[in-house]
C-alpha cells in the first residue's frame, strides 16, 4: 500500500490516516469524527507516552494510554516491558521521527539522512561534514545524545538552546539552523568591527563573503566589537595570509610583551621583517621572519605578543645585519630578569664569519634610521 505525505497529513491508499501536530496527532474515529491523541516528550524530543481522553471525563485511565516507550541513549527501544500498543501503531518515537520498518531495517527517517539507533550511527554521510572536520561524518549528536540532538540530520545542537514552550516538537519543521549563532567581522588589524546574530558562526576579514572567511567562532565564547580574536578562532591556513600588523589576543595570563617589526624588505618576492619583543624591563628578544602573521601567532601561543609594524624595505642580508646589531646592543643571556638581557640563545651572524664586521656596521646604520643606537 502506498503512503503519501502532504505536510503533516499522512495518507495510505488515498485515505487520511492521521495528522501530526505539536501536541501529538489526530486520527479519524471511523464515525465521521476525530480522536485527539496527546504525547509527552522528554528534553530530547523523544515521544515517551501517547494517551487520549476517550470518554471525555477529564482524566486519563490506564486503558486510555495508547503507547509507552523507553529508549537507550542512542535511540534503541527498551523491549520486554510496557510495550503494549492500544490502537494505531504510530511509528514515531525517538526524536519524534518516523521509524522505517521496510525490509526490517529499523532505521529512523530524520529528514536529511537515515539513522540506525542500534548502531548509534548515520547510514549516510553528513551533508555539512566540511563544517565539522573534527568529527566523523557518521557520528550521531557528537556521540553525546543526552545533551545534543540532530532533528534534521544536518548538524547537532545543544538541548540547552531548545525552547520549552514549543514542547520540543520537530514534526513538520524545516528550519533547524543554529540558534543565537553570530558572525564576526574583523578589520586588517584583527579588531572586531561587526558582530551579528544571523545564524552564521564564520569569522570574516573586512566583509562577509565566502572568500573572506578566516575562522570559526568558538562555542561558548563571547565576541564583542572592539575586541580581538584568539589563535584558536582562526584556521591554520589563514595564518599564512593575514595582513601585516594583524593583532591576536592572548587567552592566558602571562607577562605582557610587545612585538614591533622594525624593518622589512623584498628579495626574491619574499618579504623579511626584523622584529623585537619588548617587556616591562626592556628588550627581551629579536628575530627575523618572512611571514609576520605566522611568526606572531607562534609567539602568541607561548608568550602573548602584540604586533606593531614600524618600518619596511630591507633585503634578507640587511635584516640579519639588523638582527645581529640588536643582539649586540641588548646582549644575549645574562642573569634572569636582568634589564636589557635577551632571551635569544644564539647570534644571527657568527662572529667568526668574515662578513660579520661589515654586516654589523650595516645593521647599526639601519637602526639609526629608527632612532636605535
Amino acid at each position: 500500500m502506498t503512503t503519501d505525505y502532504a505536510g503533516n497529513f499522512v495518507y495510505e491508499g488515498g485515505n487520511l490516516q492521521f495528522l501530526n501536530h505539536p501536541e501529538g496527532y489526530i486520527e479519524p474515529d471511523g464515525s465521521g469524527g476525530y480522536d485527539y491523541i496527546y504525547q509527552c516528550k522528554d528534553h530530547l524530543g523523544n515521544i515517551r507516552l501517547s494517551f487520549a481522553d476517550d470518554n471525555g471525563d477529564g482524566s486519563v485511565a490506564t486503558s486510555e494510554i495508547r503507547e509507552e516507550n523507553n529508549y537507550y541513549p542512542f535511540g534503541l527501544k527498551h523491549m520486554g516491558y510496557k510495550g503494549v500498543v492500544n490502537g494505531r501503531n504510530h511509528k514515531y518515537g525517538y526524536g519524534g521521527k518516523e521509524e522505517q520498518d521496510e525490509l526490517d531495517l529499523a532505521w529512523l527517517d530524520i529528514t536529511a539522512r537515515n539513522y540506525d539507533p542500534a548502531l548509534g550511527r548515520w547510514m549516510n554521510i553528513d551533508p555539512l561534514a566540511d563544517q565539522m572536520r573534527r568529527h566523523s561524518p557518521y557520528n550521531y549528536a557528537f556521540d553525546n545524545p543526552i545533551f545534543y540532538i540532530d532533528p534534521d540530520g544536518m548538524a547537532p545542537y545543544a538541548t540547552d538552546e531548545l525552547n520549552e514552550d514549543d514542547n520540543h516538537d520537530f514534526i513538520g519543521a524545516t528550519d533547524f539552523g543554529p540558534q543565537h549563532i553570530t558572525s564576526t567581522v574583523v578589520d586588517d588589524t584583527g579588531r572586531i568591527i561587526d558582530y551579528k546574530d544571523d545564524g552564521d558562526d564564520n569569522i570574516y576579514l573586512n566583509e562577509r563573503s565566502a572568500e573572506n572567511v578566516i575562522g570559526k567562532e568558538q562555542k561558548g565564547k563571547k565576541y564583542s566589537e572592539g575586541g580581538y580574536l584568539e589563535i584558536d578562532d582562526l584556521f591554520s591556513s589563514s595564518l599564512e595570509t593575514l595582513p601585516e600588523g594583524f593583532v591576536l589576543q592572548y587567552s592566558k595570563d602571562v607577562e605582557e610583551f610587545e612585538i614591533s617589526p622594525l624593518i622589512g624588505g623584498i628579495k626574491n618576492t619574499a618579504k623579511y621583517i626584523v622584529y623585537f619583543v619588548k617587556g616591562s624591563k626592556g628588550f627581551r628578544y629579536v628575530g627575523i621572519t618572512n611571514n609576520l602573521a605566522r611568526r606572531a601567532a607562534e609567539h602568541l601561543r607561548t608568550r602573548g605578543f602584540i604586533i606593531e609594524p614600524l618600518l619596511k624595505n630591507l633585503t634578507k642580508a640587511d635584516a640579519r645585519a639588523v638582527e645581529q646589531a640588536l643582539i649586540e646592543i641588548y646582549k644575549l643571556g645574562g642573569k634572569e630578569g636582568q634589564t636589557g638581557q635577551l632571551l635569544n640563545k644564539i647570534n644571527s651572524i657568527a662572529k667568526t664569519n668574515p662578513k660579520y664586521a661589515a654586516a654589523l656596521k650595516r645593521g647599526y646604520e639601519l637602526l639609526e634610521t629608527v632612532g636605535i643606537k
